[in-house]
């Protein structure tokens, strides 16, 4: 066979080699949104903090899929978890089930009760039975976290138990959300976001999907707002409405 031809067949495998692992990348990002990059901003989560407060964040799991949620209150009797609507939406209909990862035994608790929710904030409280004594109540911050500062999340994207992400507070997005570069990925959503210092400042909500409303056209939208709609970045819901929900769920079981 002639040297040339083999050179251009090499060549010709090579590239359809190059192409078909940068496709590959392509699909699993647009698909999960956790790359190299994401991983390798984790640093080293193995310190007495995040063990600790690992054990306030539970999985949330339906055959719809699964969400993250984060203990905010317990009593006597039941334990108060904060998720996202979404989730809760999506499981009403399927056999829910909380599940507490402990360091030696699991602990599942099945049907929890939605307290309440608000839609227009993607907020909802659930409590189940206190069948578990394994947990950490999440303290909230006395003050709501601003651009640059850092921040971290535990979650469980695709599944992954206690995924911890950190990553920082990129900018406003309006008076609801902020977005962030802390990894997002499904499975995520009701994941608790943290300040340095371990307080909770916010709630991850998911990735951005926004729309261009149907009113408008791209020639329409403002050039600083063309960003809004185009850039993929983690959104959280902001200090303010996470603290007023809060404490209008927990008002009467106690003092707020």
């Amino acid at each position: 066979m002639n040297k040339k031809l083999i050179r251009w067949i090499t060549y010709s495998l090579l590239a359809i080699l190059i192409l078909a692992t940068i496709f590959l990348c392509y699909k699993t990002r647009s698909n999960y949104y956790v790359t190299l990059s994401d991983l390798a901003r984790l640093g080293n989560p193995a310190n007495s903090t995040f063990l600790e407060l690992k054990k306030s964040v539970v999985q949330i799991s339906s055959n719809s899929g699964i969400g993250t949620g984060v203990i905010v209150y317990a009593d006597k009797f039941f334990i108060y978890i904060l998720t996202n609507d979404h989730v809760m939406d999506e499981a009403k209909s399927h056999e829910t089930e909380v599940r507490f990862l402990g360091d030696i035994v699991d602990t599942c608790i099945k049907y929890p009760i939605e307290i309440g929710y608000e839609i227009d904030n993607d907020l909802s409280m659930i409590a189940v039975c206190r069948k578990t004594e394994n947990f950490t109540i999440a303290e909230l911050s006395d003050k709501p976290a601003k651009i640059g500062d850092e921040l971290f999340t535990i979650g469980f994207p695709i599944g992954i138990p206690h995924f911890y992400s950190k990553g920082s507070y990129s900018a406003n997005v309006n008076y609801k959300f902020f977005r962030s570069d802390i990894t997002v990925a499904p499975g995520a959503s009701g994941s608790p976001v943290f300040n340095k210092q371990g307080k909770l400042v916010g709630l991850v909500r998911g990735l951005n999907r926004f729309k261009i409303p149907s009113n408008k056209t791209w020639q329409d939208i403002f050039s600083k707002e063309k960003e809004y709609y185009l850039v993929r970045y983690g959104v959280c819901i902001r200090y303010k409405r996470v603290k007023f929900f809060m404490e209008k769920m927990l008002n009467g079981r106690k003092k707020v």
